[in-house]
C-alpha cells in the first residue's frame, strides 16, 4: 500500500511542476524583453519569445533572434497537453514494464511443475521397481530425466532470459530514452572520424 500511494503521489509532481516552471521562464523572458526593447504590454509578443525547445537566457545584443519567422510560437496549453501526454505514457509503460515480470513467475511456475512430472515418471518409476531390476531401470531412468531436463526445461530457461532480456532492451529502455525525431541513426565508427579529420 505504501508503495503504491508513494507511485500514486508521483503522478501530479510529473503532470504539474514543467508546465508551471516553462510558465514562469516565458514570464521571465517576456518581461526582459520588454526592458531591452523598451516596448510594454502589448508591444511584445509574448508568443514569439520563447521557443518551446530553447533555454538559452535573452540579451540586449539577442533580441533579434526571437522573432516569429524562426522561433516556434509558445503556447502554454500546448506545453501542458505534451506533459500530460508524456505523463500518461510514463504510467502506462510503469504499468505494463511491471506487469511483464509476470512472465517470469509464470515460467517459473511451469517450470517448476515440468520438474515434478519428469521426476514422478522417469526416476520415481524406475525406483519403484522390484530390487534386480531397479538398478538398471534407475540407471536407464536417470538418462532418460537428463536428457529431458536438459532438452526442455534448460531451454525453456534459456528462452526466458533470452525474452526478458531482449524486452528490456526494446521496450524498457528505449521507452525511457529514444525518442523518433527523424535523425538519421549514424553508428559510431574510427574510419568515419578518421576520414573526417583527414579532409580537414
Amino acid at each position: 500500500r505504501l508503495l503504491m500511494a508513494v507511485t500514486m503521489f508521483t503522478v501530479p509532481i510529473m503532470l504539474i511542476p514543467k508546465p508551471l516552471v516553462k510558465f514562469m521562464q516565458h514570464k521571465a523572458r517576456v518581461r526582459e524583453l520588454e526592458r531591452a526593447t523598451g516596448r510594454k504590454g502589448a508591444a511584445v509578443d509574448p508568443s514569439c519569445v520563447l521557443p518551446l525547445q530553447d533555454e538559452e537566457s535573452l540579451s540586449p545584443g539577442s533580441i533579434d533572434d526571437f522573432g516569429c519567422d524562426d522561433a516556434e510560437p509558445w503556447d502554454f496549453g500546448e506545453v501542458v497537453i505534451h506533459q500530460v501526454i508524456e505523463t500518461i505514457e510514463y504510467v502506462l509503460g510503469t504499468v505494463s514494464h511491471t506487469a511483464s515480470y509476470l512472465r517470469l513467475w509464470a515460467l517459473s511456475l511451469a517450470h517448476q511443475q515440468l520438474s515434478v512430472v519428469f521426476f514422478s515418471m522417469t526416476l520415481v518409476s524406475g525406483m519403484g521397481a522390484p530390487f534386480p531390476l531397479n538398478v538398471i531401470a534407475i540407471y536407464l531412468a536417470f538418462a532418460v530425466w537428463f536428457a529431458v531436463t536438459v532438452a526442455i526445461l534448460l531451454g525453456m530457461d534459456t528462452m526466458e532470459c533470452f525474452l526478458h532480456t531482449l524486452r528490456l532492451h526494446w521496450v524498457e529502455f528505449q521507452s525511457k530514452f529514444y525518442r523518433g525525431d527523424g535523425y538519421l541513426f549514424t553508428p559510431f565508427r574510427h574510419k568515419d572520424i578518421l576520414a573526417r579529420r583527414a579532409d580537414e
